[in-house]
């Protein structure tokens, strides 16, 4: 009989004491029972900590390791070092998953490196609908440059990823919100990534007003920062176009941020292709 494949579940965690227990509920009920559960506290300033711990005395495949406050992106950067999965699984600490979601791992075939599930809202006890259709769109570095924040968004708990696929790949610490979609488009932009979506939910995004993508304004300001790096650093010309070309669209839809997306996107001016300043005159003013 073919050994079960161990899967990693990396949990950060900052101030969430209140909410943990559901999460770490949800991997104690696990039908797949071959996992390790590895609790990030990132300087968490309540009860985190003692939380926690009656998890670990519950269980010993749960360990806990603490930190400094860096953000979620530095905490599961912890979590892939101290984890000696085959498979990855991110969680964070105020959502939860489905009984037999680590058990899909035995049920894909061996190719396949990134199976993704579809998620549900979670608000005040009830179940609702996901904010968007996973299955509306295939899961490339294309659609996620194009349809990010536009119908197309994948909580970081939906997808189990092989080890090997992430290899030496981590979470850019110094961003704080945006972090899950640079990972995404750094991952399939070098990866030869197998995907395998199951349209069942087998996540659930927490929806709660302490939720850090409540603060618009935050996120759009960290946003034009990560799409920055990605052009700069990340993608090769034809997807620096698709991102161009999709980061035009978002903002024209949104004049009345205009003097800060210009701003943000004269950064680029440098690049001969796309000759920045007669581009945006011509089209946005």
């Amino acid at each position: 009989m073919t050994e079960q494949p161990l899967v990693s579940i990396i949990i950060p965690t900052y101030n969430r004491a209140d909410l943990i227990g559901e999460t770490l509920d949800s991997i104690i009920g696990q039908t797949y029972q071959n996992w390790e559960c590895i609790i990030i506290n990132d300087g968490s300033t309540d009860n985190s900590e003692e939380v926690a711990r009656r998890w670990l005395n519950k269980d010993s495949r749960f360990r806990y390791f603490y930190k400094d406050n860096g953000g979620a992106g530095s905490a599961r950067n912890l979590g892939l070092k101290k984890s000696n999965g085959t498979w990855i699984q991110f969680l964070d600490g105020d959502d939860f998953i489905n009984k037999d979601k680590l058990s899909l791992v035995e049920k894909v075939e061996l190719k396949i490196n990134f199976i993704y599930t579809d998620f549900n809202l979670y608000s005040n006890g009830e179940i609702l609908p996901p904010f968007c259709d996973l299955s509306r769109y295939q899961l490339t570095i294309s659609n996620l440059i194009t349809y990010w924040d536009n119908g197309f968004n994948i909580p970081i708990h939906c997808p189990i990823i092989k080890r090997e696929l992430i290899g030496d790949l981590r979470f850019i610490d110094e961003f704080k919100l945006h972090e899950d979609w640079l990972f995404w488009i750094m991952l399939f932009n070098d990866k030869d990534v197998n995907v395998k979506f199951d349209n069942n939910a087998y996540a659930f995004y927490r929806d709660h007003t302490l939720n850090t993508t409540k603060d618009q304004n935050k996120l759009e300001l960290n946003s034009n920062k990560v799409y920055n790096y990605a052009y700069n650093t990340v993608l090769n010309s034809e997807n620096k176009a698709i991102l161009f070309a999709s980061i035009v669209s978002k903002y024209t839809i949104s004049r009345s941020q205009l003097f800060i997306n210009i701003k943000e996107l004269d950064k680029l001016r440098n690049n001969k292709y796309f000759r920045m300043r007669r581009f945006l005159y011509k089209i946005l003013i």
